[in-house]
């Protein structure tokens, strides 16, 4: 990808997803039936480069068709019947989203974008849409969090944990997408007002994306269990606080 459309961006958006459960391998294609997620809630906020709010979005997604599991339900507390009564069909979700990526050609940042961006390509897919993901730029906070000076865990932080890194008090009502992808740009904006963040950061990050933005490419039988082991992990500490 180009350098200037990397860093260039005039808008930055910022993004979210609550799914039905997790990849069950993340080395299949996007047309491998059952192995990818459906997102189930999906909110981005959307900032000019001057850090003003254009708008922002959050959307839920009626399950017609598939299963969420009772680990995902643990996490987000997000049921089949919520989906029922507040969620829209998966396509018209998708479609929103879409516009606003085609209209503003963001930076897309997230906290685990790895995660969103397989899980938001599958639906795409699956939905019969255009991926616009995957022709522009991306930033993790999560990735970048592990850099941080005075981070002295050794560790890539979870979202909770950076934001009482950066803002000193703990962030509630997580597992809200709403709540995570605007906890996610209270931290991106804090990190680069700390200089902790520069268009190379952006540009290392992108050049890495590049070798995982096909999930084929991934390695097998490495990233998952790692990945797993440390969601298992965060899903434990999060439900003791329950």
């Amino acid at each position: 990808m180009p350098q200037n459309v990397i860093t260039g961006n005039k808008y930055l958006l910022f993004i979210d997803t609550e799914a039905s459960g997790l990849p069950l391998n993340w080395s299949l294609p996007y047309s491998e039936e059952g192995n990818w997620p459906q997102p189930i809630q999906v909110s981005w906020t959307i900032y000019d480069d001057q850090r003003k709010e254009i708008k922002k979005e959050n959307r839920y997604i009626r399950n017609d068709h598939f299963h969420i599991t009772e680990a995902a339900i643990a996490v987000h507390h997000l049921t089949t019947d919520f989906l029922s009564a507040n969620g829209e069909k998966d396509i018209d979700v998708l479609d929103i989203l879409a516009k606003d990526l085609e209209t503003y050609q963001p930076l897309v940042i997230g906290h685990f974008i790895k995660l969103d961006y397989y899980v938001l390509g599958a639906a795409f897919f699956r939905a019969g849409l255009a991926n616009p993901l995957e022709h522009l730029p991306i930033f993790c906070t999560m990735l970048a969090s592990g850099n941080l000076t005075n981070n002295y865990t050794g560790r890539q932080l979870h979202l909770g944990e950076l934001y009482t890194f950066l803002f000193y008090h703990e962030l509630n009502n997580q597992h809200n997408a709403l709540v995570d992808a605007e906890a996610t740009a209270a931290c991106f904006f804090e990190m680069k007002s700390r200089g902790e963040l520069t268009s190379g950061n952006i540009i290392q990050q992108n050049k890495a994306a590049d070798k995982w933005r096909d999930p084929t490419h991934n390695k097998r039988n490495y990233f998952s269990p790692l990945l797993l082991l440390a969601l298992v992990s965060s899903l434990i500490i999060y439900t003791a606080y329950l």
